[in-house]
């Protein structure tokens, strides 16, 4: 459902850290084996993977890329200090709660690291905020 100023309310961004290309693959399978679809799984490696068929691999590790996978903006230049270290980032974007639930405990059951959840209306409007603020 739509706000009058375009945001989509029910929307979140679920994200983790694997610390392992394993770890991460396990992660994306368990998730695609509960029904989620590619395009509902963006993963972000520090180099080129062979994941890449199967997930959106942004491979330019920088906070504005990770931002846009759904992390907050005051937490994106940790994550991106983390995926050049050799972390791998993983975010989910479900479509509702009992979704949001099943994502958290394949994280917790996979032993990902720094799980955490923001909704995308809280993304956009910093985005547009950012671009009102750059106009200026």
């Amino acid at each position: 459902m739509a706000s009058a100023k375009g945001c989509i309310m029910s929307k979140q961004s679920i994200f983790c850290l694997a610390e392992v290309e394993a770890q991460a693959l396990d992660i994306v399978n368990r998730l695609k084996s509960d029904g989620f679809t590619n395009d509902e799984i963006s993963i972000l490696f520090p180099q080129r993977s062979v994941a890449k068929g199967f997930v959106h691999d942004r491979n330019t590790p920088s906070a504005e890329t990770i931002a846009e996978m759904g992390v907050p903006e005051h937490k994106a230049e940790r994550y991106q200090e983390e995926v050049k270290a050799g972390s791998i980032l993983i975010s989910v974007h479900p479509g509702d709660e009992d979704e949001v639930s099943r994502v958290k405990a394949i994280f917790e059951s996979c032993g990902a690291k720094d799980i955490a959840a923001t909704s995308e209306a809280r993304i956009r409007r910093r985005k547009e905020r950012h671009l009102s603020e750059a106009r200026r």
